[in-house]
């Protein structure tokens, strides 16, 4: 009796194994394809925009340390000293959390920008339609902008008008290698 419960149970294992393996995709989000391909068909977009939420969940980030700091941050808690100086409210440059964290975000706010970038142009081909891009536009400026909200919550400064101090970084485009470093950039 207990060899058959093991024969049945290898038996159903491996008929779910054989019947899932070609609902499996080998390249869900085309990462070796350049950004013409990327954004040359829908089925691509759409596997990209799907990336935008992969990069929004960073585990330096919004996928699990920023939940932390978020909580560790509250009046009601005493901030615990391992997770470094962002709970304490004493960030420092040299703090290698603050820096991955820091890192985490604006990667995503980069990977939201280029997709912007893409689908500009994948409009301008007639790959998507206007409502297509109004919809992933929506997408890729909530999910900016919940980055913003959280990035300007640990490290922006008090408002205070007329004031050098106003936040953080504002990025609202993706620069490639060549373009970074410009003067216009400034």
């Amino acid at each position: 009796m207990k060899y058959l419960k093991i024969y049945i149970l290898s038996a159903f294992t491996s008929l779910t194994l054989l019947m899932s393996c070609d609902v499996l995709d080998d390249n869900p989000y085309y990462m070796g394809d350049s950004a013409d391909q990327i954004f040359s068909s829908i089925e691509k977009i759409d596997a990209t925009a799907v990336g935008m939420y992969d990069a929004l969940q960073n585990a330096e980030y919004l996928g699990g340390r920023a939940q932390i700091y978020v909580d560790a941050r509250g009046m009601d808690v005493n901030p615990p000293t391992y997770f470094g100086a962002l709970a304490n409210f004493n960030p420092t440059a040299s703090n290698s959390t603050i820096e991955y964290t820091w890192q985490g975000a604006y990667r995503t706010v980069y990977e939201c920008n280029l997709f912007l970038n893409g689908i500009d142009g994948a409009l301008a081909n007639g790959v998507i339609t206007q409502d297509k891009y109004n919809s992933y536009a929506a997408e890729a400026k909530f999910i900016r902008s919940v980055v913003y909200f959280y990035t300007l919550n640990f490290w922006g400064q008090m408002y205070v008008k007329d004031s050098d101090n106003l936040g953080i970084p504002l990025i609202l485009t993706a620069y490639d290698g060549s373009s970074a470093f410009t003067e216009a950039i400034k």
